[in-house]
């Protein structure tokens, strides 16, 4: 017989959900088997400090926002002009 529970800890403290899991870790009973899955959340707009290069002999793969934007707009255009041509004529 298999019983589970699950426990969702929204909007928690990273340090007191760490605390918690580990005391729970310490104190489990022998056979019970227990998975932890944590996410964590970072605020908006993370990404950009390794977007943002001033000489992109540095990483070449790192490219400014505005190129990233570009290519994005190109992408669109070339999609919505492969999506007109596929369109039966009705």
């Amino acid at each position: 017989m298999v019983h589970k529970r699950a426990i969702k800890a929204w909007d928690a403290d990273a340090e007191v959900v760490q605390r918690w899991v580990a005391y729970l870790r310490t104190h489990v009973l022998a056979g019970v088997g227990m998975k932890v899955t944590m996410w964590d959340r970072v605020p908006l707009g993370i990404g950009n400090a390794g977007i943002l290069v001033e000489d992109d002999a540095i990483n070449p793969m790192l490219v400014a926002p505005q190129e990233i934007k570009e290519l994005g707009n190109q992408i669109i255009q070339d999609e919505m002009a492969a999506a007109e041509k596929q369109k039966p004529l009705t």
